[in-house]
């Protein structure tokens, strides 16, 4: 039994560790739409760190979750572009780690 709480115990420490590697970055208050209705850019307080987003479209909400990866301390800002599988139009932008509602301005490109 000892042996086996050992064993549990280093795969629990590997795996907060590993979950600690990752994170969901609080995404900016505004984010940018293409002209094309489909791209939305986002401004991320990060510093050089690998994003990753899923996206979830219904009717009535687009939710993006973004994923952070090897951050930095750095006093910098990251740029995220994500491209939807239909225009955004009426639909509400949800950011999917903290449920709040960004501005949507729209990119003159």
């Amino acid at each position: 039994m000892r042996n086996t709480r050992h064993g549990v115990l280093a795969v629990l420490g590997s795996v907060l560790l590993l979950a600690g590697c990752a994170f969901h970055p609080e995404i900016s208050p505004q984010a940018g739409l293409g002209p094309d209705g489909i791209t939305l850019e986002f401004g991320v307080d990060t510093c050089n760190a690998d994003l990753e987003a899923s996206v979830v479209e219904s009717a009535a909400t687009v939710e993006v979750t973004i994923v952070a990866r090897d951050d930095t301390t750095n006093d910098c800002r990251d740029t995220l572009t994500v491209v939807l599988d239909y225009p955004l139009g009426d639909r509400e932008l949800v950011d999917g780690a903290t449920g709040r509602v960004p501005e949507v301005r729209l990119l003159e490109r």
